[in-house]
Order: structure tokens, then sequence, then C-alpha cells
């Protein structure tokens, strides 16, 4: 065993090739050929490496990425795989990843491959969002092929992060390190207040941009509109939009409770004890209205609720639409509310009736963005980082870390424990007297 050259001339090269014999971990000889001595002894090397380490598929019975791709999407499918879970690797494979290591077999698959992935996605011009989920894509079908003996080792595990100078690893402290777009106070009180299906907007739009809104009472509403769009000139228009009766508790139950869009569509009554004041997070409807368990075990959680959310669905409940589903908030053929219902329909008009909107009238934000909201008041309020990854559902707190940390590092500012403290060994010290100084009269600050 070993290397050595053949007693034949090869009619293609003109010269005799070279041939690196050896037993698999299963006993069965084998003997690729080689052009050259040195890509022949090469191959040895990396051969009785792997074969030490326990890690050596032969060329001949590795698979390549799309078959190793088939397979993940067998396992997914015998499996019962959320729908929206299936078509998100479909769509992440066939448009981002196939072209171009669709063909490479996994045993010749090394993590300088992943990067060169993720490096040409980035260079035309791909978002963090895309080569992430590319990467997780990825990563998920190369398990299962390891999984299932077609593969050793997951290249994309293997790869491992670039180091930054540390010149750019201190700008980006410098930098807003936020990740999620999280909306203020006021303004989540407002779209909740513009929300009520108590009341209309009459909205003036020139083209397609919206140039102001004012909310107006339902009785006579009709009669104004009509008013309105007859003294409309030129390219502008007055439109009517009235908030359905689900929207505002839908939106208190995202921005006060922070669950998922998708949960809260498939929220259940059966799933809120208003007595106990907590929301169990059992399943949740997908894009195509769908609905099934949440996607992870750290998913399956209980979110305690405050007196004011209590009362709002307490009261929601009297007036809910009866669902032979027991949805908290049915459509009207007792499905959940879809998702272009909640984007388009109603989310988007809200943000521009209400006016938050950016500097091209566009709106600002996304039901999802509500559940950051909530954690950045959980955050803000006290909470702790391990109540916060368990009222949010997150997998770990490194990943409540990793999307939130930036809130927690805000506290490192806040004044309060420190004016606490100072107040109770000052107070009443002769020095305040001296210097003039009152903490009553500066409100502790």
């Amino acid at each position: 065993m070993g290397v050595r050259q053949r007693n034949y001339v090869s009619k293609k090269t003109g010269k005799s090739p070279w041939v690196c014999e050896y037993f698999d971990a299963a006993g069965k000889r084998r003997a690729p050929t080689f052009p050259t001595k040195k890509a022949a002894d090469a191959y040895w090397a990396k051969v009785q490496g792997e074969l030490a380490q326990g890690t050596h598929v032969p060329d001949s019975q590795s698979v390549t990425l799309d078959a190793a791709y088939e397979s993940f999407m067998s396992m997914l499918a015998s499996e019962g795989a959320a729908r929206s879970t299936i078509e998100n690797h479909k769509s992440y494979y066939k448009v981002h990843i196939k072209a171009k290591l669709g063909s490479r077999k996994l045993v010749k698959f090394l993590p300088f491959d992943v990067q060169g992935l993720l490096d040409d996605l980035r260079d035309e011009g791909k978002s963090a969002d895309t080569l992430r989920r590319c990467k997780i894509t990825l990563g998920a079908i190369i398990d299962e092929a390891v999984r299932t003996g077609r593969a050793i080792v997951n290249p994309v595990r293997s790869l491992r992060p670039r180091r930054q100078a540390r010149r750019t690893e201190i700008a980006k402290i410098g930098e807003s390190p936020s990740v999620a777009v999280i909306p203020e106070r006021h303004e989540v009180r407002a779209l909740i207040d513009g929300a009520s299906h108590e009341r209309s907007w009459l909205v003036t739009v020139e083209g397609r941009r919206v140039v102001s809104a004012m909310s107006i009472p339902l009785a006579g509403r009709l009669k104004r509109v009509r008013q309105a769009r007859t003294e409309a000139e030129g390219d502008v228009t007055n439109e009517i939009y009235t908030p359905p009766n689900w929207l505002q508790p839908m939106l208190c139950v995202i921005a006060l409770a922070g669950l998922r869009p998708g949960e809260a569509r498939g929220l259940t009554w059966q799933h809120v004890n208003l007595d106990a004041g907590v929301i169990d997070v059992r399943l949740a409807a997908d894009r195509y209205d769908v609905i099934g368990p949440v996607k992870t075990v750290a998913g399956l959680r209980q979110v305690p609720i405050g007196s004011i959310l209590r009362a709002v669905l307490t009261w929601w409940r009297e007036r809910c639409p009866k669902s032979e589903a027991g949805l908290v908030f049915p459509s009207e053929t007792d499905k959940p509310i879809s998702v272009p219902n909640l984007i388009r329909r109603h989310f988007a008009p809200l943000q521009q009736c209400t006016g938050i909107v950016d500097g091209e009238g566009h709106p600002r934000y996304t039901p999802h963005t509500l559940r950051h909201f909530a954690v950045s008041l959980w955050i803000d309020e006290g909470a702790s980082i391990k109540q916060v990854s368990q009222w949010v559902g997150h997998e770990s707190t490194s990943f409540t870390q990793d999307v939130y940390g930036h809130l927690f590092q805000q506290g490192a500012i806040d004044r309060r424990h420190i004016e606490a403290g100072e107040v109770s060994v000052l107070a009443d010290a002769a020095i305040l007297q001296q210097i003039g100084f009152s903490p009553e009269e500066n409100g502790g600050k």
C-alpha cells in the first residue's frame, strides 16, 4: 500500500499515471489515480490523517451538495416541518447557493468554499441577513449529510469567524450597536390610540405620497369624504381609512407581551389565562395562515401580562367575533388574520395616518418591531437578561445578548441607583448645606 507509478502510458498525457493504494475504514481497497507523484503523495498524506481521525470518506462514495439538499428536503417533509421552513430553505438554496456550490462533492467541501460563497454574495450587494440565512441553510443541509454518513465534518461549523483589527473593533464599539429597530414609547402610544375602530382617518394623498391625515368621527364620515373628494384638485385625492376592531388589541398583545406576529395571529383563548395574568405561547400561524406549534422548544413559554393588557383582552373577549377555532383574532372566514391584511392593508396605512413615516413618506416599522419594543420596555424597567430571554422565547441568553445587548449596556449610564446611594449617605450631611445643594430641588439629578 502506498504511492506507486502505473506500468502503462496514458494516451491523453503521454505519461504514466500515479496511483495511491490504501484500505478504507471498512477494509475495502481503494486506488485513485493522479497525473503526478506530487498529487498522489498529497492525497496519501491526507488519507492517512483522515483514517487516523476516522473522518475519511472515499471520493466515489461522496455525494454532491445538490444530492445532499434533496435528501435534506425529503427529511423535512417526512418530519412534517412547517411549510414556511421548507420554502425558506428552498428559496435560499436555489437562488443563492445552488449555482455556486451545487455540483461540489461534500468530500471536497472546505471552510474556504463557505467563506468564498459568503464573500461572493456580499460583493453582489446581498444584505447581512441574506448571508446569515444562506449560512443557516447550508449548515443544515450538511448537518443532515453528516447524520446520515454521507459526510464526516461540516465545514460551515468549522468556519472560524474572521478576527477584526483592534481599530475596527474599537470603531464598532463607538458606533450605534443597535441590531433591532425599536420604536419610541410615544410612537407606540400613537399607533395603539390611532388603531381605535371608533374613529376613521381622512387621508389626503398626492400621487402615492400621504400629504396629511386627520382623525374624524365615524358618524358622518362618508359625507365628509364625499365633500373632500369634490374639493380635491389635480393629482390630490382624499380617501378614508377605518381600522378594524381587532387591530388595536392585537397591537397591544405584540407591543406589551412581546409575541411574534405569527404567535399573535395564531393565539387562542384557550392559552390566555386572564385570571393568572399569563399568556401560554404554544401555537403560531405561518405566512400561509396555517396554525401549528411554534418552531422551537424555547418558543413554548409563559409570558406574564400586566393589569392594563389583561383589561384590554377582557374587553376584547366580550366583543371578539365567535370563532370555532377559538382564535383571539379571527378573520371574517374564521382563519388567522393574513400577513398582507395585517401589514399592507392596516399597519402600513395606520403609520401613514399617525405620521410615523420616513423622509419619503414610507412606513417606518413592521409589526415585528413592536416585539422589539416590548423587550426594550422590559429591559428599561429592570428585567434581567434571563427573564427577557425566557419571555421572548430565545434558545439562549447569548442570543438575547447579541440582539439586545446594547439595551442592557445603556444601564451603565443609568443614574437612578447611583443617586439613591448618594442620597442614603449624604442626604443630611453638612457638605450639602455648605455647597447649597438640595436633593429635593434638583430632583435627584
